[in-house]
């Protein structure tokens, strides 16, 4: 008898609390990535950067694309310059295999990419109107397209007590937030700040302030110096524009 590790027990649906019901576990492939990824001395998992962005094939989009079945990737955005971009990937292409793995659904190309590893090259097999094609992927870390740059405001100002950060593609994937989003973020809020007060979420992006674009970290702390006495503030949260008025 041979046994092999297949994966990690993680969860367990039971009724009464015992051991019989139904087990959830993490693949064993899976596992090794951060395995991996510790014994490289990494201080956690780092995320992948496709540079695009992938949705399921319905039906209705596979017969328009002229696919047997509904199966695999949809690109719905490439990002320019990324790993995408530079693979050869187009909005409108479906991803239907990497290394020869066959790719159902956009939530398993992401793990036959997870566990490819990072730094690796990978072969992705991919329809254009019906038309199959081959091409490589290299896996990498989100570039740092300019320094975070964290503040903590302070002073009298609405957005005393929050921590900020210039966004690049990997604090954007360290932050779960699209990749492409760019500006100044909040990563966290002391709790009775301010900021806390006024109703500011982590994640919410600085757009505006009286009348200025808010591009950097450094231009906000300089803004935030002078109080104004009525503060017009403009902030992007989950893809919504909120405009306040504070005194």
């Amino acid at each position: 008898m041979k046994g092999e590790l297949i994966g990690i027990n993680s969860a367990i649906v039971s009724r009464d609390g015992g051991s019989n019901g139904i087990g959830f576990a993490i693949p064993v492939n899976l596992v090794k990535v951060f395995i991996a990824a510790a014994q490289g001395g990494q201080p956690g998992f780092t995320r992948l950067y496709i540079g695009a962005a992938f949705e399921p094939v319905t039906f209705e989009v596979a017969e328009a694309l002229g696919l047997k079945i509904a199966r695999g990737a949809l690109v719905s955005k490439v990002i320019k310059d990324g790993p995408a971009d530079a693979a050869g990937l187009k909005p409108g292409d479906v991803v239907l295999a990497v290394n020869d793995h066959a790719v159902e659904h956009p939530d398993a190309l992401t793990y036959r990419l997870t566990t490819a590893g990072l730094g690796s090259t990978v072969t992705l097999k991919v329809s254009e109107n019906g038309k199959e094609r081959e091409l490589s992927l290299k896996l990498e870390q989100a570039p740092e397209t300019q320094p975070k740059d964290e503040r903590l405001i302070d002073g009298r100002n609405p957005f005393a007590g929050a921590l900020v950060a210039n966004l690049s593609p990997r604090l954007a994937e360290a932050l779960q937030m699209a990749a492409e989003t760019q500006g100044v973020v909040i990563e966290e809020i002391s709790r009775g700040s301010p900021a806390a007060r006024i109703g500011f979420e982590p994640k919410d992006i600085i757009v505006n302030i009286n009348g200025q674009d808010i591009t950097s970290t450094a231009m906000l702390a300089e803004l935030l110096q002078n109080d104004p006495g009525l503060w017009r503030v403009e902030i992007e949260r989950n893809g919504q524009r909120i405009r306040q008025f504070i005194r």
